[in-house]
Parts: C-alpha cells; sequence; structure tokens
C-alpha cells in the first residue's frame, strides 16, 4: 500500500527522483491488509505514469479518474468542489460522506471537505 512516508524524495524543484517511486499506489476502503488481488473489495488502480501525465491541479481532478465518483467544481479547477459516491444521497453542497486521508489520518474532519482546496493536501504520488 502507498502512504506518503514511501513517496518519492522532494528534490526542491518539482521533480520526482524515478529510482524512488512507488509503480502504484491501492486504496481501499477497508480495514483488513489486502493486495489488489486477494480482496472482495473494488479496487481501482491508477498507474503513476497516468498520474503524472494527468497533471491533476487538485484533487478533486484526480479523483475523477476512479469509476462511481462523481465531482463537480463549483469555484473553478482547484476550487470548491462537491464529491459523491454512487450509491450514496447527494448532498446541496460539499462532501459529507467523503474523507480523505494520509497514513490513515482524516486530513480534515469528516464532511468537513466541501472547503476542501489544493492547500489542504501536500501532492499526488
Amino acid at each position: 500500500r502507498g502512504h506518503a512516508s514511501n513517496r518519492a524524495p522532494d528534490t526542491g524543484n518539482g521533480t520526482i527522483v524515478p529510482g524512488n517511486m512507488l509503480q502504484q499506489i491501492v486504496v481501499t476502503a477497508s480495514v483488513q491488509a489486502s493486495n489488489d488481488l486477494h480482496t472482495s473489495e473494488q479496487v481501482t488502480t491508477i498507474p503513476s505514469k497516468l498520474i503524472v501525465d494527468m497533471s491533476p491541479r487538485s484533487t478533486a481532478e484526480l479523483l475523477r479518474l476512479i469509476p462511481g465518483i462523481s465531482v463537480q467544481d463549483q469555484a473553478g479547477s482547484g476550487g470548491n468542489a462537491n464529491i459523491t459516491v454512487r450509491g450514496l444521497p447527494v448532498t446541496t453542497g460539499g462532501s459529507p460522506f467523503v474523507q480523505i486521508q494520509e497514513d490513515g489520518l482524516p486530513q480534515v474532519l469528516f464532511g468537513d471537505t466541501n472547503f476542501g482546496t489544493n492547500d489542504y493536501w501536500t501532492r499526488f504520488d
């Protein structure tokens, strides 16, 4: 599993050191450790090359690659975004059913993602 502590070192000029870059990051919604071949949950694998080619400017842009996730920008690219998950209720603003974590800890309080702009998260790797 990919964690922020496993990311490539920052060279200070915005480049990534290829030798230390993760090949892929697996994100699931389960508390049990498992790889993507031995899990019964839906798994979406996004290759690092696709992330580099896409050059997402926000977390919302990156989440658009995941089937079942709907993202609507409210204030232009990189601004506030409504993030909804297929099968969960649609809200009038924000993302009360979405929580973004880094190393297992929430980046903002649950349901406070409605003002989740770019400065909430460090970088995509």
